[in-house]
């Protein structure tokens, strides 16, 4: 089982205020626990290379079976306040490729998205939505999951606030929203 670790709760205090951090912000370590549920032994494996960071997301393709490669935000340096990284950890290896967004821009998850059947890249995609503090406003990055290279960038007019998280469907909904929206207006009427 691969997951972050934090050593106790107190990073909830400082995600109250993450925005007027004063440096002292606490990120996780990745670690793989392997429970043996014969002898009831547990076995615990920091991944030594992998920034500190938080929002752990794998290929879904693997979901209740092993995945080789995890991804998450990460925090590029001891001087760090928030996540202004990305990284993939190769869950084999141990290999950690990072991408640093720059100063003054952060993230929370980025979103694993599977290639279609055809593609050429195999491992997918990576969707980040990125705050610049700097300009006050956010984007949408594409990152090429199996290098982290930045593929796209969709800028926004405005700005998402942090807690926003995300998820992917391949599939689109905007029929059914329709309906059910203005379902929703009449019934409010």
């Amino acid at each position: 089982m691969d997951l972050t670790r934090y050593e106790d709760f107190s990073v909830n205090e400082q995600l109250r205020n993450v925005l007027h951090s004063t440096g002292e912000t606490a990120a996780g370590r990745f670690m793989r626990y392997r429970l043996d549920m014969r002898s009831g032994n547990i076995e615990a494996t920091e991944y030594r290379h992998a920034l500190a960071g938080e929002f752990p997301q794998w290929d879904l393709r693997y979901t209740t079976q092993p995945t080789p490669v995890m991804y998450a935000a990460c925090m590029m340096s001891a001087d760090s306040t928030f996540f202004d990284g990305v990284e993939r950890i190769d869950l084999q290896t141990g290999d950690v490729i990072s991408h640093d967004l720059g100063e003054g821009r952060y993230t929370s998850e980025a979103m694993h998205v599977a290639p279609r059947e055809g593609d050429e890249n195999q491992e997918g995609w990576l969707v980040s939505m990125v705050y610049d503090a700097c300009t006050h406003l956010s984007e949408v990055v594409v990152f090429d999951a199996r290098t982290l290279e930045e593929v796209a960038v969709v800028p926004l007019q405005n700005h998402v606030p942090f807690g926003f998280h995300c998820g992917y469907s391949p599939q689109s909904f905007e029929k059914s929203s329709r309906k059910l929206k203005t379902r929703d207006r009449q019934e409010w009427n």
